[in-house]
């Protein structure tokens, strides 16, 4: 998991999300990381209907710009936030950046919400 950061982590919650990860047992995680690559889900990414953030880090050594504007394409109501300087996990690396464009985004489709049901 270590891997995965650009920027460093807390290390107590590092240390609780590896002992987490250290729960589910090692087949599971393989059968999902082999399913990841062997299966392309991009044909069905126009059936999401749902508003969804796509947060990204622009250090991120797994997936690139590439893969978040084919997803940002494919998915009809999406928006893409980049957190620069940070890997594959902005939730770790930049938590409180994180909540706040969570929070953003959410209250922009709560109040969309509450104008549309008030009609």
């Amino acid at each position: 998991q270590l891997s995965t950061f650009h920027r460093p982590v807390d290390p107590e919650h590092f240390e609780t999300a590896v002992n987490e990860s250290l729960k589910v047992p090692a087949f599971v995680w393989q059968q999902a990381c082999e399913s990841m690559i062997a299966n392309d889900h991009s044909a069905e990414l126009g059936q999401i209907a749902a508003p969804t953030l796509l947060i990204w880090g622009n250090k991120d050594l797994f997936f690139d710009r590439n893969e978040q504007v084919r997803l940002l394409n494919g998915i009809g109501n999406a928006e893409l936030k980049i957190f620069d300087g940070d890997g594959h996990a902005p939730i770790w690396e930049s938590p409180e950046k994180v909540a706040k464009e969570v929070e953003r985004f959410a209250s922009k489709k709560a109040d969309r919400h509450v104008k549309v049901s008030a009609l």
